[in-house]
């Protein structure tokens, strides 16, 4: 086995427990509840990302990226109720009379409620901690030495290749879906090649366009507008259930009108 071959998939085996301690150490954070699964989500974005990159070489990491899905996934619920809540703040703009900060006030007390039932359910969220020290067995009994340099440059480049097509398949038909799956390869790729930047530079830049400064720039820059996007979405959605909430059939309305106009100002 070549020696850069080995050296590279004990760094990347670094990172990915890295991420682990990141994801655990949020998940204890007992000051923000909501700030803490906001951190971890993030901490399981990036280890998914990384390992994204050596899935076809190493047996046995699709089994760990279906645990870390389900663990992103019982967070969403949550995280989700948060952001209506800081978006609708934002929509109100500080006017106490204005109905986003009535919206908003209705959707904090639904988070909290959310957020204390499953507390209740997995205290100090400690059954999610020991998911994460499975997961961080799991990979250090892993064979990392297959990694070839050439293997996760190619990977990078199809991860380059995917973020670019769902660009053009968003520019041709900009749906919700599309738009979100366009999210979902954008950040993906930035993680890869910021994960990347960190354990082989030289690879990162290669693979990077039009240089690894600009493009990650213009992907951070994406990430945020793809955000914003998204989380009107998501207030969208939860505000389509409250039947009772006044002014709601304005308030929808004016919410298709940013997500329409956020979409425009994307492509």
């Amino acid at each position: 086995m070549p020696a850069a071959a080995t050296k590279l998939g004990e760094d990347m085996l670094a990172l990915a427990l890295h991420e682990c301690q990141a994801i655990r150490r949020a998940l204890e954070d007992r000051d923000d509840a909501c700030e803490s699964i906001h951190e971890a989500r993030k901490a399981i974005r990036r280890l998914r990302s990384l390992l994204a990159l050596a899935t076809d070489f190493i047996d046995g990491l699709d089994a760990v990226d279906r645990s870390l899905d389900r663990l992103a996934k019982g967070l969403s619920t949550l995280r989700d109720a948060h952001v209506a809540v800081v978006v609708a703040g934002k929509l109100a703009d500080g006017d106490e009379s204005s109905p986003w900060q009535a919206v908003s006030n209705a959707l904090a007390t639904s988070s909290d409620s959310l957020l204390a039932q499953e507390l209740a359910r997995d205290p100090g969220l400690a059954h999610r901690r020991r998911t994460v020290a499975r997961i961080e067995r799991t990979l250090k009994g892993l064979s990392w030495t297959a990694l070839g340099v050439k293997d996760i440059r190619a990977a990078l480049m199809r991860s380059q290749k995917r973020a670019s097509k769902a660009r053009a398949c968003t520019e041709d038909d900009s749906s919700p879906e599309n738009i979100h799956r366009w999210r979902r390869r954008t950040r993906r790729l930035r993680m890869q090649l910021e994960a990347m930047q960190t354990i082989a530079p030289g690879m990162a830049k290669a693979v990077a366009r039009p240089s690894l400064g600009k493009q990650l720039k213009a992907l951070h820059k994406l990430a945020d507008e793809l955000g914003w996007s998204q989380d009107l979405q998501v207030l969208r959605a939860l505000l389509h259930a409250m039947k009772q909430a006044p002014d709601r059939s304005l308030l929808l309305n004016q919410l298709q009108a940013r997500i329409e106009d956020a979409g425009r100002r994307l492509l």
